[in-house]
């Protein structure tokens, strides 16, 4: 029997977790209904915050993955500057199960070596390093991509040793965001390019995914004040709906 690919559902751990609570805080704003005076409003309130803290980011979340699911090719590996670069050296920091990492082994035009990294926290993701070592056999790439544990604040690689870094939908979750620009500028070649993807805040449809947590996504010109800042040159914010990509130069 042939072996299926998996790439999985992004946080299918945390939607089940926000799907249990949210379902619980849905029972009590309803029960507030046949309560009645202070503990109606108490009900209520605790209701609303559940509805808002758990189910609606969930439901997001899963409006994300179907999305997600239905057009597998993510926006930086239709990048031409990467695509038809001479056998590069790619690094994807984050890189999961492999959905990205993959696509860029799959894509390339002229020959090139994908290595993926990922902390692999089975709890959050429900990704591990065999699922996308299994993934690639699958898509038959593995001569030509390498996937190992590794940290975006320690990247296991040394000085100079990547073409292009891709960064998916990570770095708004680490809290040093310096030192994880300072270790992506150490690994990147001279003149290596590097791409940031992240939900764009000013967007509509990242305020209806995300809800409350829409604060956690940062606007255009902070991503381009902050690569400026950390030595990256000629940096270019691009927003195509929710998502919204960085591009910049060593």
């Amino acid at each position: 029997m042939n072996e299926k690919v998996n790439y999985g559902w992004y946080h299918k751990n945390i939607m089940i977790f926000g799907l249990i609570f949210g379902s619980i805080a849905l029972l009590i704003f309803i029960y507030s209904f046949i309560l009645s005076g202070f503990l109606r409003i108490i009900f209520s309130i605790f209701g609303i915050l559940g509805l808002m803290v758990f189910l609606w980011p969930t439901l997001g979340l899963f409006a994300i993955n179907i999305r997600t699911d239905n057009n597998r090719s993510h926006p930086t590996v239709n990048c031409k500057e990467i695509l038809e670069l001479k056998n590069p050296k790619i690094l994807d920091i984050g890189c999961g199960s492999g959905r990205c990492a993959i696509q860029f082994a799959k894509n390339l035009k002229n020959g090139g070596q994908i290595f993926g990294i990922d902390i692999f926290n089975n709890a959050i993701s429900g990704n591990s390093l065999e699922k996308v070592r299994t993934n690639a056999r699958i898509e038959n790439v593995s001569s030509n991509t390498t996937f190992k544990y590794g940290s975006i604040t320690e990247i296991p690689f040394e000085n100079h040793s990547f073409d292009v870094v891709n960064v998916s939908y990570v770095i708004h979750e680490i809290p040093d965001k310096e030192k994880a620009l300072s270790e992506i500028y150490r690994v990147l070649k001279p003149n290596g390019w590097l791409f940031i993807t992240e939900f764009h805040k000013r967007n509509l449809f990242t305020f209806i995914y995300n809800g409350l947590f829409t604060f956690r996504y940062k606007n255009p010109h902070f991503w381009v004040n902050l690569l400026t800042q950390n030595r990256f040159n000629d940096v270019i914010y691009a927003n195509s709906g929710p998502i919204g990509i960085v591009s910049a130069l060593k």
